[in-house]
């Protein structure tokens, strides 16, 4: 068989911002890609690598009749998922179960296209293998990559992108359009100073601003948005100023990375401080993203912890981290069967003790409400944490100092994380602990009145964690900052709202301690003895181990100021809270109370004015991007606060948790193809939020309730390779026997089938089912039993799969069983029916099915329900009803994206064609599928079967037409793109030409009654129903029914089909 013609398939990033002319390098880039097939695009961050590989691969992509394609691995980390970004980038659907990249050479073998693979220096050896691969296995594919450092491969061409030209400011400056960093400069200043442009007042002085930034086009824009509030020589006064600064301590970096540094560090201060909060946590995202996310992943009043993973109820008996919206070891509470946590503790992290009355003079501190605005917030100042001191405690631990509680009674033994002051935050301990917390033996302190402390405990990455302990009543005891050997105060600085507050403190080693909180209202303790810098020192107490440490004072009126928080090594940190400026400069505290929801969306707003986001078009919406390098930047700034960025990753991977669980839930009903597309659009959130869980210990199992719940998405978008390689990493790191296993297991069947390793999907199903009854668990057995019936279909096995599917209907749905595998149910059951020819049978099931499809405004599982119809129809011969159903079914599961269906489809369009005389459309139609197959890389879904029914299609077109002019329609059908292609599918195909003479058995073409005949002839005439009725001597409602029923029969829409029918037939 001939193959398929070429098809032309562009998909290229749009810009969004004019593009600076580089006449130089784009000829010198369509020049060697004319002659070599890996051309790589070198250079420094922020130069300009991936807008001059779009614009190269647009000039060139008429040379390539098979399409270019851009292939963005910024946000991808995994070196095992570049094979299969590469082919999703291509529109290759690989079901087979030979290796990706071999697949991938497989699929593109004989066609001629340009791949441009974006972004390779954090992936290097997985690309340069890919590359050599498509190199050595492909005659027509060429490769433009971008990266910071060459790929190491001998037919690798180098095209180094430099900065762009800059003029002597003090020299000629009168031919600034040769030099596009002035016209860069100018066409940014002027989107946020209308009016601006270069004049010969301002000219010399945009020239050097543009030198100092060494021509880089990042740093050119991230300067030019200042425009919106200072001038040029303002900003080249203060670029002046970061410059020194930033490079002073660092002679070996290279001056082009200095230069970018000091433009991005520059940006990143004069943010507003959520600004750059927002800027650091929106790092952890990979690709676009929408508002949604930002504020579930930014905000710390969302309640985006990791309770129930996403599903706002705890399973029983769970630990419930409190704090992990802010906090990656948040505090940890046991949770009930079905309980929910207090709003306040969900949104703060705080446990709530009972009520306290301190007495007169010893009034209760109002609780902090995080809703309330006007009340006063706890602040954060970002410190590094101090090691532990070995000695101190078990364990190496530091501890509090102990103090007996009101009255003199010993505190006692308390639960981590908890702190008995109302409205204020707990004390972070680890995320992720499998069981209750059991409280060590206390110790006995002798020096302090008998008082007994708690030991420490065992936090995250092994760092030891100081209890904190509630008196009787829920009283908390004084608490004072852990140091070693004396601790020295600094001079105090303003906090928000005016409030005073200690500065840090410095500690043992060149650590920062931060300092003791603040008294209800804001108010400091008052002074007891004078320490330098002004600050309040009361007089030393002898600790644990010999250390010394400061004695706590009352607040005003007696009551307890609010306790520091006990980080691991026993540092003190205040309460949580947001981010405050000290010193300078803006740190991204991981504090449970901070950045409002509503915060987030002024932030973004800030960030995209500023360039550091960009806006993009996306299904449902707007979305964001952030640049590599900032993107690069903002996660050193989110690293230098402990903990930070395990817990922003947390509440990604739990936003996108909720996301898919959502998704799950609507599935069977309205909006499943805008479901598809914001799931795509959200794939490299999707994977970076698996690979967050897979990777680290701790949050296997919620990875593996991600990859499972994603079922719907893998099997009915065409990712079956990627959901098993996430399942089998899932798979292997959970082996608790679980419900999320006996997802896991059985989903890995369904998908393994689709690739056709049967033995292995029976084996795993096999698995899924023995588990789920041992659990107990119904719904999960059922859907197991359903991969278990597929299979036996695939194999042949068809009255295997009838017994299985008559039994599993006859039984009806099972409480938990998804509706779309209720549905499945009864299509599979249908299609064994059709298959062995028990057409009437299979009309039944399909019928009832629908209903409940219709009922729900379902699309997916009806478009399966449409195909098996149109399938026993053809049993039937009713082909007009059979082309009609059939079309419905590929419309639907091209909305989908159902890449398998449209195949499956697109095979029975082309048989129905063939038998209705339409050979020619019937060739168009198999080329198309068979491309199709090609993209999917496997044979047929449903082995024998299918093939015999194509194999019958091709044989009967190939008599009607001769070899030749199949051969013709074939390569047309095969060169469409899939939208065209279904678009073909969708319309009337031409009746039968000269030459197109059907086949000797093709007289069972569907014929019209005498009486039909007449109508259709007279519609051919152009009458009206009314006139007709005249002509005939009959009733109008008599000719509006012969229409109708013409109109069934021949499966058309319109009464111009039916004149183009009889034209035909004449």
């Amino acid at each position: 068989m001939g193959g398929s013609a070429p098809r032309r398939d562009h998909q290229l990033p749009a810009e969004t911002t004019s593009f600076v002319d580089r006449r130089g390098e784009l000829t010198e880039g369509r020049e060697l890609l004319a002659r070599a097939r890996l051309v790589t695009l070198t250079g420094p961050g922020g130069v300009g690598k991936t807008r001059l590989a779009a614009r190269i691969a647009a000039r060139v992509r008429r040379a390539f009749p098979d399409g270019v394609r851009f292939v963005h691995l910024s946000g991808l980390h995994d070196p095992a998922l570049v094979p299969l970004a590469a082919a999703d980038a291509l529109g290759l659907h690989d079901h087979s179960a030979q290796p990706p990249l071999d697949a991938l050479v497989e699929q593109v073998r004989d066609r001629r296209l340009l791949l441009v693979v974006d972004n390779c220096e954090h992936l290097a050896g997985a690309c340069a293998q890919l590359a050599a691969a498509l190199l050595h296995g492909t005659g027509g594919v060429r490769i433009l990559a971008t990266s910071r450092h060459r790929l190491g491969l001998t037919e690798e061409h180098l095209l180094e992108v430099r900065p762009l030209p800059v003029p002597d400011p003090d020299g000629d400056l009168s031919a600034t359009e040769g030099y596009p960093a002035l016209t860069l400069f100018a066409d940014r200043a002027a989107a946020v100073v209308p009016g601006f442009r270069l004049t010969p007042g301002n000219l010399a002085s945009v020239a050097r601003l543009c030198r100092r930034l060494d021509g880089l086009p990042l740093a050119i824009e991230l300067a030019a948005v200042r425009m919106r509030v200072l001038d040029v020589d303002q900003l080249l006064d203060r670029l002046d100023d970061r410059y020194r600064f930033l490079t002073t301590g660092s002679p070996a970096a290279l001056p082009r990375h200095q230069t970018l540094r000091a433009a991005v560090a520059w940006s990143h201060d004069l943010c507003t401080g959520p600004e750059q909060v927002v800027w650091a946590r929106l790092s952890v995202l990979a690709g676009a993203f929408d508002l949604e996310t930002a504020e579930a992943v930014c905000a710390d009043d969302t309640g985006e912890g990791d309770a129930g993973w996403g599903t706002g109820r705890a399973p029983a008996g769970v630990l419930l981290p409190e704090g992990a919206a802010g906090f990656a070891d948040g505090a940890v509470r046991s949770v009930a069967a079905g309980e929910r946590p207090h709003p306040a503790q969900a949104l703060t992290g705080t446990a709530t003790p009972p009520p306290r009355d301190d007495g007169p003079g010893n009034p209760t501190p109002p609780a902090l409400d995080p809703a309330d605005r006007n009340a006063p917030r706890p602040v954060l100042l970002s410190h590094p944490p101090a090691a532990p001191r070995s000695g101190d405690g078990p364990g190496g631990g530091m501890l509090p100092s102990p103090v007996p509680c009101p009255g003199g009674v010993p505190p006692p033994l308390g639960v981590p994380g908890l702190v008995g002051v109302p409205g204020l935050v707990g004390v972070p301990s680890p995320v992720g602990v499998p069981g209750p917390v059991g409280v060590p033996p206390s110790l006995g302190v002798p020096d302090l009145g008998g008082a007994t402390l708690p030991s420490p405990v065992s936090g995250s990455g092994g760092a030891t964690l100081p209890p904190v302990v509630l008196c009787p009543g829920g009283v908390m005891p004084p608490l004072a900052v852990s140091g070693s050997g004396g601790v020295t105060p600094s001079p105090v600085v303003s906090g928000p709202g005016g409030l005073t507050l200690p500065s840090p403190v410095s500690g043992s080693g060149g650590a920062t301690l931060p300092p003791v909180v603040l008294c209800p209202g804001g108010a400091m303790p008052p002074p007891a003895v004078s320490g330098p810098g002004r600050v309040p020192l009361p007089p030393p107490v002898s600790g644990p181990g010999g250390a010394t440490l400061p004695s706590p004072v009352p607040c005003p009126g007696g009551v307890t100021p609010s306790p520091a928080v006990l980080g691991p090594g026993g540092v003190a940190a205040p309460p949580a809270g947001e981010a405050v400026h000290a010193g300078g400069d803006w740190h991204a505290g991981p504090g449970p109370v901070g950045l409002r929801t509503d915060e987030v969306l002024d932030a973004v707003a800030g960030l995209v004015d500023k360039s550091v986001l960009c806006r993009e078009p996306g299904p449902g919406g707007v979305r964001y991007r952030m640049l590599d390098t900032l993107r690069q930047y903002g996660l050193e700034r989110l690293r230098r606060t402990a903990g930070e960025e395990g817990a922003a990753r947390r509440r990604q991977r739990d936003r996108m948790l909720r996301r898919v669980e959502d998704c799950e839930r609507g599935w069977f009903g309205r909006g499943q193809p805008e479901t598809v597309a914001r799931l795509r659009a959200d794939r490299d959130n999707l994977r970076a939020a698996l690979d967050f869980s897979l990777s680290t210990p701790g949050e296997e199992r919620a990875g593996l309730r991600l990859a499972g719940t994603l079922w719907f998405y893998w099997h009915a978008c065409g990712a079956p390779r990627e959901g098993l390689y996430w399942l089998d990493r899932a798979l292997a790191a959970s082996l608790e026997p679980t419900r999320d296993r006996a997802r896991g297991l059985w989903v890995a069947g369904l998908l393994a089938a689709t690739t056709q390793d049967f033995p292995r999907g029976h084996r795993q199903a096999t698995e899924a089912l023995a588990l789920a009854r041992a659990l107990g668990d119904t719904a999960e057995a059922a859907h197991a039993e359903y991969v278990i019936g597929v299979i036996r279909l695939f194999c042949d096995d068809l009255p295997g799969a009838l017994t299985h599917f008559e039994t599993t209907v006859a039984r009806g749905p099972l409480p938990g069983q998804h509706l779309s595998l209720v549905g499945l149910d009864q299509v599979e059951l249908a299609c064994a029916l059709g298959f062995l020819g028990e057409a009437d049978r299979a009309v039944e099931i399909c019928e009832r099915t629908l209903r409940l499809c219709e009922r729900h405004g379902e699309q997916w599982v009806r478009s399966y329900v449409l195909r098996i119809l149109a399938l026993a129809h053809t049993v039937r011969r009713d082909w007009p009803r059979a082309e009609r159903h059939a079309r419905e079914a590929l419309r639907l599961k091209h909305a989908v994206h159902d890449i398998i269906g449209m195949a499956l489809t697109l095979d029975l369009l082309a048989s129905i064609a063939g038998e209705r005389g339409a050979h020619r459309h019937a060739a168009l139609l198999m080329g198309g599928a068979d491309r199709v197959w090609a993209d999917i890389d496997t044979g047929r879904w449903g082995a024998h079967t299918l093939n015999s029914v194509r194999r019958d299609s091709e044989e009967r077109a190939c008599r009607a037409l001769g070899r030749d002019v199949f051969e013709r329609a074939h390569r047309r059908g095969g060169g469409l793109g899939l939208a065209e292609l279904v678009g073909q599918a969708l319309q009337e195909p031409a009746r039968p030409r000269p030459g197109d003479s059907p086949a000797p058995h093709d007289d069972t073409t569907v014929r019209l009654t005498r009486r039909e005949t007449e109508v259709a002839r007279l519609v051919a005439e152009g009458l009206a129903n009314q006139q007709i009725a005249d002509r005939l001597v009959i009733a109008r409602r008599t000719a509006e029914g012969h229409v109708e029923r013409i109109l069934s029969k021949l499966g058309f829409s319109n009464r111009s089909q039916i004149a183009a029918w009889v034209t035909a037939q004449r």
